[in-house]
């Protein structure tokens, strides 16, 4: 599978890279829906009109395990992103990751824009690229 195949154009893209047994994963996950929550909420305020701002698109790359691992994260907390596995921890790899979870935001162009925003400030640093663009 290449990662790319799953970004979209005109979307905000964010990429998380996350080891499903870290305690920081369910916490992380929770952040991801209620951003994703505050950007349709948003939409719908503003008349439904997604056409003036970037979509956001989730991707979750869950490194060291297999599908079934995966598809239980998705049914226990209702994921409607896409979530890939990555038993072999490929990508953590490729892109030579110290610590997860980790992000990557990746622009309407298809170009990393930034890696590694942190927890803390990926709420802000999304909603601000989305909503304020």
């Amino acid at each position: 599978v290449k990662l790319s195949d799953y970004v979209q154009r005109d979307a905000v893209n964010v990429i998380h890279v996350f080891d499903p047994y870290n305690q920081a994963t369910p916490k992380t996950l929770a952040l991801l829906w209620k951003i994703r929550k505050d950007i349709e909420a948003h939409h719908e305020k503003n008349g439904g009109d997604i056409n003036s701002t970037p979509k956001l698109n989730v991707i979750s790359v869950c490194e060291y395990s297999k599908e079934d691992i995966v598809n239980k994260i998705v049914k226990r907390f209702a994921l409607d992103w896409i979530m890939l596995a990555d038993p072999e921890a490929h990508f953590t790899e490729l892109y030579g990751l110290q610590t997860m979870p980790f992000f990557i935001v990746v622009d309407e162009e298809g170009k990393i824009e930034e890696r590694g925003v942190g927890e803390d400030a990926l709420y802000n640093w999304v909603y601000t690229r989305i909503v304020v663009k």
